[in-house]
């Protein structure tokens, strides 16, 4: 049987995280939510993730800085 994959929705409103995850959910994905990349940043400490869907948008670092932060990291690019 095949691991389902595992995507971590981050955007600093919740409610976005619960509609994008219950969709995906229903298509058999297993899914993390995190509301900041601070938080992000600590769970892909715990969770390497097959995709991360990133808000653009947010309070301190932004989706963008996010994205570089993981790129520039060997575990997370």
């Amino acid at each position: 049987m095949f691991e389902k994959a595992e995507i971590l929705i981050v955007d600093d409103m919740p409610e976005h995280i619960a509609f994008a995850g219950t969709i995906l959910r229903n298509e058999g994905f297993r899914v993390l939510g995190a509301t900041s990349a601070k938080a992000a940043l600590k769970m892909m400490e715990k969770s390497k993730p097959h995709l991360v869907l990133l808000d653009i948008k947010m309070e301190g670092m932004d989706g963008l800085e996010l994205c570089r932060h993981f790129k520039s990291d060997e575990e997370t690019k």
